[in-house]
């Protein structure tokens, strides 16, 4: 046993003027290493030829078995206007080596739109479709091979405009073209929020980029100025998002990402026919404005030198207050608090004041269990649909409805299932002689499936027992003894129940002896 690792030996001779450089592979056998636990391990190898020495240090990682479910972080269960350029993360598993992505139009994974193996926590997915329930999952891989599905969680992504022609950015003076345009029609009548996405910009010298962003209105932004520094960007995707973690660092890299709108050198000027750029600093200086109508982009190289272009154009990503009206539900309910093990119906009905809609709702039910897709013909339309929850705990129950216009609403309700302490049985009551050993026989019951137990025996004279239903015992000394037996779940819920062992001496039997005379 033990962890075998291979090793090049570099051996050089040096006659004349020429050089014969020479390769050896040489295994190095780590034993113990299979009584090791797991995780990561520095091993550091010397290598000596007599006359000089030199140290590697050689990383090592143990793992035991495949790695658990990874826990989705973003977007969240249910989540609206996710930009059809996804951000997903997850979080990190300790024995994991890399991850498997998957993201589908349905809930049984039959139609998968995107699959990628990564080794960070986090995957972009792009071009997926606007206004549309995306269902995503993760698992992670090791050498041990490939571990369980996360929980699936779902999403719906934005309404989202894009023109996709290359916009060639010179060495120095606006690009073409100049402005590029989307056309926007069919939205809602105001803007709620806004982002813009650049696919596969590229540059020599990024802070050389100015870009504005002109709305529909008149209203216009400053999306990206003096920033991103001298590193090449090569073929990123950018998206200012207000809601990003940060902005385009000042000195760079300019690498693929959500950022914020970003300008480090006040307001530029822009070539007619763009106009005065305004001092706003976030895209929601278009909230509450029509965005029906044209948007233009005035791209700008504002030094000589460098160039670069965005090679598939851009997008607006828009959510609007549709002319089309949501659908929402009325009264909804959920049966709670339940016992594990039980049943929780979540009911209500759902409404719209548009007629001709039908509706898509996906229960999200938060106790890794697949969401549950249902579909009505018409509005009003009362619902009720059940599920059982196995474990204890605490659950938010999401209901998420879409209607047939793309119009998404979400909704979540509290859910708490009790836990059920377990029911005991320690047997009948037993005597016994001194000599004799009691093999006793419990047992117990518990309607939490998923329920781990503890089991302890008490035998009424100091002794104890655990782990076993039916130990054996022997006692020395006649008397009374009142036995206990404890049954423990994980979630603190305990169960006991007590039988009487009576210990007598062991019986003398007296046979009469006739005597001959």
């Amino acid at each position: 046993m033990g962890t075998l690792l291979w090793f090049v030996l570099n051996q050089e001779v040096y006659p004349c003027f020429f050089y014969l450089v020479t390769f050896q592979i040489v295994p190095l056998k780590v034993y113990g290493s299979e009584s090791a636990a797991p995780g990561n391990y520095t091993i550091t190898v010397t290598g000596n030829d007599g006359v000089t020495s030199g140290d590697l240090d050689v990383g090592l990682n143990i793992v035991n078995s495949a790695p658990s479910a990874p826990t989705l972080v973003s977007p969240l269960n249910g989540a609206l206007g996710v930009s059809t350029s996804a951000q997903l993360s997850w979080n990190a598993i300790p024995a994991a080596s890399g991850y498997t992505v998957e993201v589908a139009t349905d809930v049984g994974f039959t139609n998968i739109v995107h699959s990628n193996n990564v080794v960070g926590t986090s995957d972009t997915v792009t071009g997926l479709s606007a206004l549309t329930q995306y269902f995503w999952r993760v698992r992670a891989t090791n050498p041990c091979g490939a571990g369980i599905n996360s929980p699936v969680w779902v999403f719906v992504t934005d309404a989202q405009y894009c023109n996709t022609s290359t916009i060639s950015i010179p060495s120095s003076g606006v690009a073409t073209p100049y402005p590029s345009n989307i056309v926007v029609s069919g939205a809602g009548n105001t803007v709620m929020d806004a982002d813009v996405q650049l696919t596969g910009l590229s540059h020599t010298w990024p802070d050389d980029i100015d870009i504005l962003l002109v709305g529909p209105q008149g209203q216009n932004l400053i999306v990206l100025s003096d920033a991103g520094g001298s590193s090449d960007a090569v073929n990123a995707n950018i998206i200012f998002d207000d809601s990003a973690a940060g902005t385009v660092p000042d000195s760079g890299p300019l690498a693929a990402g959500s950022y914020r709108p970003t300008n480090y050198e006040g307001i530029d000027t822009f070539p007619s026919p763009a106009p005065v750029a305004s001092a706003a600093t976030t895209l929601s200086t278009f909230n509450g404005t029509d965005p029906n109508g044209t948007w233009s982009l005035y791209v700008v190289d504002d030094t000589g030198g460098d160039s670069g272009s965005i090679g598939s154009g851009w997008c607006l990503q828009i959510a609007s207050n549709p002319d089309n009206s949501p659908p929402s539900t009325t009264a909804p309910s959920i049966t709670t608090p339940i016992n594990e093990n039980g049943t929780a119906a979540v009911s209500g009905t759902i409404v719209d004041p548009d007629a001709g809609d039908n509706f898509t709702l996906t229960v999200l039910w938060d106790d890794g269990s697949l969401p549950e897709v249902f579909n009505y013909a018409a509005a009003p339309a009362a619902f009720s649909h059940s599920h059982q929850y196995l474990d204890n705990g605490s659950y938010t129950v999401g209901l998420l409805l879409q209607d047939s216009a793309g119009n998404p609403y979400f909704e979540s309700l509290s859910l708490t299932v009790d836990n059920v302490d377990p029911s005991v049985n320690a047997g009948a009551d037993r005597t016994v002689t001194i000599s004799e050993t009691v093999s006793f026989n419990g047992s117990f019951t518990d309607p939490g499936s998923l329920d781990t137990h503890t089991i302890e025996w008490n035998f009424g004279d100091g002794h104890t027992a655990s782990g076993s239903l039916t130990p054996s015992y022997t006692y020395t000394a006649a008397g009374v003894y009142t036995v206990i037996l404890t049954v423990t779940d994980n979630d603190g819920g305990i169960g006991r129940d007590e039988l009487v062992v009576t210990v007598v001496d062991e019986y003398l039997i007296y046979l009469p002896v006739i005597l001959k005379p």
